[in-house]
């Protein structure tokens, strides 16, 4: 497991934190509390449509 410090910070970003969307917009999920969750950045980036 890898520790926080660890995890690249893109220049651009101002945390390592981001919002995953449990059920995809792309398949009828809504941005509101009952659908995201908080992510790793890093985790969220690698992620794709069929997770």
């Amino acid at each position: 497991m890898r520790d926080w410090a660890e995890i690249p910070l893109p220049k651009h970003r101002k945390t390592r934190w981001d919002f995953d969307h449990t059920v995809p917009i792309t398949r009828g999920g809504k941005t509101e509390s009952g659908n995201v969750r908080a992510i790793c950045y890093s985790c969220n980036y690698k992620k794709n449509n069929n997770q």
